[in-house]
């Protein structure tokens, strides 16, 4: 199974995680990972990848635009288990 956590516009809206933490700043991860499924139809799923992770720390409404921010890669892992 391949999850992409893409940001596919200019609208930075997408399949890509955002959270805003408790200072008002913002996080955001994009990537890609991929995993076996364990049955079918599955009941969990472990996928790992590689991801970006975008840090704005300006505190606002939402995080784009960010006059200022800081990125990294990362390595990404995924584990939904369903109940």
């Amino acid at each position: 199974m391949k999850f992409l956590l893409g940001n596919n516009n200019d609208e930075a809206h997408g399949g890509h995680i955002v959270e805003q933490l408790a200072s008002g700043a913002w996080l955001e991860i994009t990537g890609e990972a991929s995993g076996p499924v364990d049955s079918y139809p599955p009941t969990a799923v472990d996928a790992s990848g590689n991801s970006q992770v975008w840090y704005c720390p300006t505190p606002s409404g939402y995080p784009f635009p960010c006059s200022r921010f800081e990125g990294c890669s990362s390595g990404l892992r995924l584990t939904l288990i369903r109940r």
